[in-house]
């Protein structure tokens, strides 16, 4: 019950959201399904999982779909942003606090007119009920209308980075790479704050686990 029912048939109180081109607009029933939830397509880097080998480069923090984003935030509106960039396999949870988050985030917060709230989400065991393996519509509904799985999602506190931003402009005043820099300062500071929430969330995840077991 995170969002009111009321909200919901609210096309203007809905979140926007980047989605990946690779993934969420490779077909015209996919392009239809999330650009009507308001999906803005963004071309991300994406790599091999076998080798690790770079297959896209990506469009970077410039790109159209940042452009937009900007925009929206600088109207009020709500962002929502998968920040890794990238599918998380079970196999990779145990490492993925040490994918560093995309500096488009860094840009959105740097450029925007406005000081956006950052809220940090994290959620536990979606992999159950959405697993990264082909067939994926039918491993998902399979999975939906199965098992009832656990599930924990965490809401972490909202937080600010325009005193940081005004800290780091100053203190990068005349380099060369002022920008990128600034960038990267403020999406490592969301990521500090994504990776403490997710330590928490996964310790109440476990909590909600044994308690399921008890019952």
């Amino acid at each position: 019950n995170a969002i009111a029912i009321r909200v919901s048939p609210s096309v203007d109180k809905i979140r926007w959201t980047l989605a990946a081109v690779d993934i969420c607009f490779i077909n015209i029933l996919y392009k239809t399904f999330f650009a009507s939830g308001k999906g803005i397509p963004v071309w991300r880097r994406t790599r091999d999982l076998t080798t690790g080998h770079i297959l896209n480069t990506g469009l970077g923090v410039d790109q159209p779909s940042i452009d937009f984003s900007l925009d929206l935030l600088n109207s009020g509106r709500w962002l929502h942003m998968f920040p890794q960039g990238r599918v998380v396999l079970p196999e990779e949870r145990e490492r993925e606090a040490e994918f560093r988050l995309r500096w488009g985030i860094g840009r959105l917060i740097a450029e925007s007119k406005v000081d956006p709230i950052i809220l940090p989400v994290w959620h536990c065991n979606f992999d159950s009920l959405n697993p990264p393996t082909p067939p994926y519509f039918v491993n998902t509904v399979s999975r939906i209308l199965g098992t009832p799985q656990c599930l924990t999602v965490t809401v972490g506190q909202p937080f600010q980075l325009g005193w940081l931003k005004n800290k780091l402009q100053r203190s990068l005043t005349g380099r060369t790479d002022s920008r990128q820099q600034l960038h990267a300062g403020l999406t490592a500071a969301v990521q500090n704050a994504l990776y403490k929430l997710k330590i928490f969330a996964e310790a109440e995840h476990e909590k909600h686990k044994a308690h399921i077991k008890q019952r």
